[in-house]
Parts: C-alpha cells; sequence; structure tokens
C-alpha cells in the first residue's frame, strides 16, 4: 500500500500502526477557504518530521467529538479552522489507526492516489 508521503513514512520505524478494519465516519477541521492547506500533515515541519502520527491527518469519529476538540486549543489555533468536513473511510483508501488514549481520535494516512479535496465534504462553519 503506497500512502501519502510514503517516502517520509518509511523513515519512521514500525509507521503507520495497526489500521483499524471497516468503513469508518471521519470527520476533520478545515478551513474551507483555504481547503488544500487542511489537509497538509504536520510533518512537513522539521520539528515533527521523525514522529509517525505527524504523517498522518488528525480526524475524530463524529462531528461532535471534533468540535469539542477544536474547542479546547487556543484561540490563535482555532481561528485557522472555520468549518468541519467529513469522509467514509474505508480499508482501501490508506490506514485509519486510532491513536492515543483518546477513542475517539483516529490518525488517517490517506493512500496517494486517495483524492482528500472531493472526497471530504464539508458540511458545518464553525465561525
Amino acid at each position: 500500500m503506497d500512502l501519502l508521503h510514503q517516502e517520509h513514512i518509511n523513515k519512521i520505524e514500525n509507521c503507520p500502526l495497526h489500521s483499524q478494519n471497516g468503513e469508518l465516519k471521519l470527520y476533520r477541521w478545515v478551513n474551507k477557504d483555504k481547503l488544500l492547506n487542511s489537509f497538509i500533515p504536520n510533518g512537513i515541519r522539521p520539528k515533527h518530521s521523525t514522529t509517525c502520527l505527524a504523517w498522518g491527518l488528525s480526524t475524530f469519529n463524529s462531528k461532535d467529538s471534533a468540535i469539542q476538540e477544536l474547542n479546547n486549543l487556543s484561540k490563535s489555533i482555532r481561528r485557522k479552522y472555520n468549518a468541519i468536513a467529513w469522509c467514509n473511510v474505508k480499508d482501501d483508501d490508506g490506514v485509519k489507526h486510532q491513536s492515543g488514549n483518546k477513542r475517539h481520535h483516529y490518525t488517517f494516512y490517506p493512500k496517494i492516489n486517495f483524492d482528500l479535496i472531493n472526497n471530504f465534504q464539508v458540511i458545518e462553519d464553525e465561525n
């Protein structure tokens, strides 16, 4: 399976971790005016480049969880986002890793040919 940013992911041992099987509806914070920028992983920043989770996209298994986590962020970070987008992610779309202690948080590592812009649908303004 060739993932988006595979060349960087290959440099990190055991990355990504296991994928959850089955279709999941995942939600992500986005800026609807700069949608393409909403799908750039944190791994592009040098200080995060060796962190596996930074090469995936932070997503949530419900709209409410996404909104709650967004509201827990500082105002300066919250201002970067103005909407929530969702996508039904299937097994052959990439790796869906339930990350951390938060059962509602998933890191999504899309396959290289997965069209993020057309598959994630903006559903709600947050500002």
